[in-house]
């Protein structure tokens, strides 16, 4: 349901403190059409209609609970996980395909553009309670968790870690259960990447 989507990943943006709740709230809501209705992937994972969202959702989800755990700031874990993939509004079209971006550009370098450009905007606007707790330095782990996410770019703080290894679980369980669907029960299928996937039958 994308208005429960929406309205549970407004809650975990809401613990964050004021500063890096504007800076959500500015990144999604510049593009929020997009945000909530495009898919992720045009034919892997969360290759459904909002699945960028659905994605986002089950990411922070995630990172909001092994934050805590693994000893981590849950705020620059929190946001970095709601933002992780807002790139991706810029490599899918309105008919579901790949965009110049996707190719030459890329989601993480596109994700880490628009929440660049959002929080120098919010650095400008005056707003005193604001620029005072948007820590510049909590803005440039969040980037850099953005930008990590490639294997060529090393992750340099544990929360970019975390994030890289709760992504591909993410990704890689839900394309592992579409392809289980699609395959009789008692069968198995093959997945470039991840190898064989079995369909136990339930």
């Amino acid at each position: 349901d994308v208005k429960q989507y929406w309205r549970e990943l407004n809650d975990f943006a809401k613990t964050l403190p004021a500063g890096l709740h504007a800076l959500v709230g500015k990144v999604l809501m510049a593009d929020q059409k997009r945000f909530v209705y495009l898919p992720l992937t045009t034919s892997k994972s969360f290759a459904r209609r909002c699945g960028i969202l659905e994605a986002t959702l089950k990411l922070t989800q995630m990172a909001a609970t092994s934050a805590p755990i693994m000893g981590l700031d849950r705020n620059i874990t929190v946001t970095a996980a709601i933002l992780y993939y807002v790139g991706y509004t810029q490599c899918i079209d309105d008919a579901f395909m790949g965009t110049a971006d996707d190719i030459l550009v890329g989601a993480g370098v596109s994700g880490y553009t628009m929440v660049l450009e959002k929080a120098r905007e919010l650095m400008a606007s005056g707003d005193k309670a604001i620029v005072e707790s948007l820590n510049e330095q909590d803005v440039k782990c969040v980037l850099h968790i953005l930008l990590s996410r490639y294997r060529g770019i090393s992750a340099a703080i544990p929360e970019a870690t975390l994030l890289r290894h709760l992504d591909a679980v993410v990704m890689d369980t839900d394309l592992m259960a579409k392809v289980a669907s699609d395959i009789m029960p008692g069968k198995a299928g093959y997945v470039n990447g991840l190898g064989y996937v079995y369909n136990r039958g339930q």
